[in-house]
């Protein structure tokens, strides 16, 4: 039997590969990794028997599944000898679909790449660019919507010529910012650290209700979920070395220690300088959706 995982962005991997546990971020699990990347990662577990004549098995989770993986796994199961396919997925409860032919099978997974109930445009963490005139453009007679505050942010940070000082933070705290805010600066050392991260903010909130405070101090990419710990370094960094303000729609599974999430929300990054030359940089977010709990 030849088994496959295929990940979030279509590449297929072996499952046994020491490679792929380095890129999930754990050399040495202990748990069924297959079963974890299913249900947590969005991966599709193909499981293919020696004799054509005999049943290929497909494993996915439809809330976490993506569109390259479902074309991968289309494509793979296309060129490959098959029989029968029986494919086993999930949206609330796990369900099983026979299809005699591969091709049937094939069908089934591309209708899903057009569906809702799939993740089309998201992978393991997507980030797509919003125009800030969305935000410059935008009347504030009132700060009813969340774009209202980031306009207001935004805003302010022109008018300041992304010159950061006491003023700014009171200003953060007067109109109900701070919560939803984070700070961090560049460090002696080169690595970005965190200053402040907002209660509101809930990345790993299942893990620690006090996360918030005990990462203050800390670098930026050392995060309970590694993955995404770079993503949002790596962020910071393009934004320092531009010194260009960015709007961004970010959808993210988030992975904490005793599960998973998808994070679907609009971020504000701002490149700060102080009066002595110190650089900092400000993040303000608001959820776009509820968050979708993926399991433990």
């Amino acid at each position: 039997m030849a088994r496959y995982l295929i990940d979030g962005q279509g590449h297929v991997w072996d499952p046994f590969d020491d490679q792929l546990l380095v890129v999930l971020g754990d050399p040495d699990p202990d748990y069924d990794l297959v079963s974890y990347a299913v249900r947590n990662l969005g991966f599709v577990d193909v499981a293919v028997p020696a004799g054509p004549e005999d049943v290929t098995t497909i494993r996915l989770r439809e809330v976490a599944v993506t569109a390259p993986a479902l074309l991968a796994t289309s494509e793979l199961i296309a060129r490959l000898p098959v029989g029968p396919v029986v494919i086993i997925s999930s949206n609330e409860h796990w369900t099983e679909q026979r299809f005699d032919t591969p091709s049937s099978a094939v069908a089934w997974l591309l209708d899903r790449v057009n569906s809702d109930s799939v993740a089309v445009h998201f992978s393991d963490i997507a980030v797509v660019p919003q125009d800030l005139s969305r935000l410059s453009n935008r009347r504030l007679n009132a700060l009813e919507q969340n774009d209202d505050r980031l306009a207001l942010f935004f805003k302010k940070w022109r008018i300041a010529s992304g010159r950061y000082s006491y003023d700014t933070t009171e200003f953060m705290v007067n109109f109900g910012l701070l919560d939803r805010a984070a700070l961090a600066r560049p460090s002696h050392s080169g690595a970005i650290v965190w200053d402040h991260l907002g209660h509101k903010l809930n990345m790993y909130e299942r893990d620690d209700k006090t996360w918030h405070l005990t990462l203050v101090g800390c670098p930026v990419d050392q995060q309970n979920d590694s993955n995404y710990g770079t993503f949002v370094n790596k962020t910071f960094r393009e934004t320092l070395e531009s010194r260009q303000p960015r709007l961004d729609h970010v959808d993210a599974v988030i992975r904490n220690r005793t599960g998973a999430h998808r994070s679907r929300y609009d971020r504000l990054i701002l490149p700060w300088e102080t009066e002595d030359g110190s650089k900092i940089i400000s993040t303000l977010s608001y959820k776009t959706d509820r968050d979708l709990d993926l399991g433990a």
